[in-house]
């Protein structure tokens, strides 16, 4: 899973985006970036699937914080959408004809 999201903290006046790598009925797993600090209970907003829940951090290895749920997943209004089309691209351009050495 890639989806963009938003973790907040202190009473939501302090946020920064982050990356949903995994997500489960009890827990989260989120990629931040290296000079992003994330406390140990936060809120997530995932903007695309409308997901709100308050989040307690289990685990952290480097960039990636590993927190579950302790509040129930609320839906919210989704901020934006995502729709799939496809590609337009001749296929056959994309494919390499010499292998890399």
């Amino acid at each position: 899973m890639l989806k963009k999201a938003i973790a907040s903290y202190g009473d939501g006046s302090i946020s920064t985006d982050v990356i949903v790598r995994d997500m489960s009925d009890s827990g989260v797993k989120i990629k931040i970036k290296e000079t992003d600090f994330i406390p140990d209970r936060f809120q997530i907003f995932i903007e695309l699937d409308g997901i709100r829940a308050d989040c307690e951090v289990v685990w952290r290895k480097g960039m990636e914080i590993g927190a579950r749920f302790v509040s129930a997943v609320q839906q919210v209004s989704a901020v934006r959408s995502q729709t799939v089309v496809e590609s337009k691209l001749n296929k056959r351009s994309l494919l390499r004809k010499k292998p890399l050495v």
